[in-house]
């Protein structure tokens, strides 16, 4: 039995209001704490826009903790702006946490 086209959009029509519900009651059941601190994990390269990246992390609250930091083993220079930005950010806040990952560019696998 094939069926017809009114059948069908019928259907969707009853099933598509039900399938929202469904998705609004679990977003209800899991909410996001309002004051919870959010993990972030930063990746640098050596593509030159690590001063664009401190720029956006400098406006971040110190609720945007801890920082993961993931480097390039080839961009040296980077490494340095993050760690000097990291010790003036400590300065301010106290309580921190930090911590740095180097990716090796002729491997697959993170050193800490």
């Amino acid at each position: 039995m094939e069926w017809s086209f009114w059948a069908k959009l019928g259907v969707s029509v009853l099933f598509f209001p039900l399938l929202i519900l469904f998705v609004l009651r679990l977003l209800k059941r899991h909410p996001a704490a309002p004051n919870a601190d959010v993990k972030l994990l930063v990746v640098a390269g050596s593509g030159g826009h690590t001063t664009e990246i401190l720029r956006l992390l400098n406006s971040l609250s110190k609720k945007y903790c801890p920082r993961h930091y993931v480097l390039a083993d080839s961009d040296k220079m980077s490494e340095e702006k993050i760690h000097s930005f990291e010790q003036k950010r400590a300065a301010k806040y106290p309580d921190s946490s930090v911590s740095f990952y180097t990716y090796l560019s002729d491997c697959s696998y993170f050193v800490k």
